[in-house]
């Protein structure tokens, strides 16, 4: 037996030990396998990304835009001669933008001028004066509080095409990442089958080999007992 033994072929070597086993691939945050992708045998995944979470966006809190309006004064029905008034109407809108020391100074200036006493308290002209200056005066309110509020409108409509601009180029981004995630987990899915392929050859010639040892010794053993027999005879 032990000389049996000796004519039998050295044993083949060891399958090699797959080198898929221990593979992981890392997905990002927020980047997930779709549906109906799975991962192939000894590829797995990071316990901790198999469900990404991603963190709550932070939520702005602005107040509400609100167009302004122009609340004009009641015109009164009183209204002074065509030359008086055009004296009204060139003054008040200086007295609505400069205020009241600039109508004193004008008062003191035109003290004995007939055509600047609706300066004055008493004289029956004053309410449309006081009516002119109100109203330029509420014009001048509207039109800067209008400004504002076509800035403000234009920089919040910009922030928010900014916005939607950067949220498209990172669900761009995303889709690119999960391309390139899927890209890899393929690469990794066709070098593991050709592992599998080559170790199945590998098993299939060391099965071929031992097949072929057998058959070998069977002979042997054949001619050791023809050469058993002659002898006995």
């Amino acid at each position: 037996n032990d000389d049996d033994d000796d004519d039998l072929p050295p044993p083949p070597p060891p399958l090699p030990s797959s080198s898929m086993e221990e593979t992981e691939i890392t997905l990002p945050p927020g980047i997930t396998l779709p549906p109906g992708i799975t991962l192939p045998p000894g590829i797995k995944l990071p316990p901790s990304i198999t469900i990404p979470i991603e963190a709550p966006k932070e939520t702005e809190i602005e107040q509400e835009l609100i167009e302004p309006t122009l609340t004009l004064p009641v015109k009164p029905p009183n209204e002074p001669p065509i030359e008086i008034k055009k004296v009204i109407e060139k003054l008040a809108p200086f007295v609505a933008k400069n205020g009241q020391q600039f109508e004193k100074m004008v008062q003191a200036k035109e003290m004995n001028n007939p055509s600047f006493q609706f300066l004055n308290p008493w004289d029956t002209y004053q309410p449309y004066y006081a009516y002119s200056v109100a109203y330029h005066a509420a014009k001048n309110k509207y039109d800067d509080e209008m400004k504002k509020y076509q800035l403000e409108k234009q920089k919040r409509e910009t922030k928010l095409k900014l916005k939607d601009e950067l949220e498209r180029r990172k669900q761009q981004a995303k889709q690119l990442l999960e391309r390139i995630i899927l890209g890899q987990i393929e690469a990794r899915r066709k070098q593991h089958e050709e592992e599998q392929e080559r170790r199945r050859k590998i098993e299939e010639e060391m099965n071929k080999k031992i097949q072929d040892a057998k058959r070998i010794l069977k002979k042997k053993k054949k001619k050791k007992k023809k050469k058993k027999v002659l002898c006995v005879d």
